[in-house]
């Protein structure tokens, strides 16, 4: 979810526009851009040694709210992640909202609740966010950050969760997880020999846009866009 927060805006992907990389360990990602209408993206993550696999899509969805001081939006998507035993865990981001795009102070909160299922194990815990009241502020003591939840197995309690996705994460008061403990490394690209041509490297605007081109970039982006609506005709 910190993650998902640090996004910045890429050039709008073209179908069929594909991603291949690793990370140091050897953990292989793909990802392609599957639909233009809507926009859908499908990747694929795979451990090294296989003890799990992490895939979905995603499409998005964004809405002006609170006169256009705010953008309310959500990646809608489930997400499942199956470990080498069968377990498989399921999930969807809920909606993220931005606000102060035009005044007061510039905040990212996540709405709603976010909820895990294990299926096989009859597992399930739904994670809640602090909600802004009818004038947009919180309550005393909470912060945008926090999240809680309970986790439930056979219809039983087992195990509370809470912390911030900001920066930690605990069950049943123990800490799991520290953000300052973890570095965040982005993928590598795969060598030249095995990417696949339809690469995003090798998209012209990008590549103009990267060497500091910006006319060039922006006519390039166009004939791209103007290639893929004829394509879908």
């Amino acid at each position: 979810m910190y993650m998902v927060s640090q996004q910045k805006k890429p050039f709008n992907p073209i179908l069929g526009e594909t991603f291949q990389g690793y990370w140091p360990d050897g953990t292989k990602i793909y990802i392609e851009h599957i639909s233009h209408h809507p926009p859908i993206s499908y990747f694929q993550v795979e451990h090294v040694d296989g003890l799990y696999k992490y895939e979905g899509s995603y499409t998005y969805t964004a809405k002006l709210t609170n006169l256009g001081n705010s953008v309310r939006g959500r990646q809608v998507g489930i997400n499942k992640i199956t470990f080498i035993d069968g377990t498989v865990i399921t999930y969807e981001f809920p909606f993220l909202k931005i606000n102060g795009l035009m005044f007061n102070k510039r905040t990212i909160q996540w709405e709603g609740s976010i909820k895990f299922e294990d299926k096989k194990n009859n597992i399930e815990c739904e994670v809640s966010f602090p909600q802004t009241g009818l004038f947009g502020g919180l309550k005393s003591g909470d912060t945008y950050d926090k999240l809680h939840g309970i986790m439930i197995q056979d219809g039983e309690e087992i195990c509370e969760v809470k912390g911030s996705w900001l920066s930690h994460l605990e069950f049943n008061g123990v800490e799991y997880w520290r953000l300052d403990d973890n570095d965040i490394i982005l993928p590598m690209r795969v060598d030249e020999d095995i990417r696949l041509p339809s690469d995003c490297i090798y998209r012209e605007d990008a590549a103009a846009f990267a060497d500091g081109e910006l006319e060039l970039a922006q006519f390039e982006k166009e004939r791209l866009e103007v290639l893929q609506r004829q394509d879908k005709k």
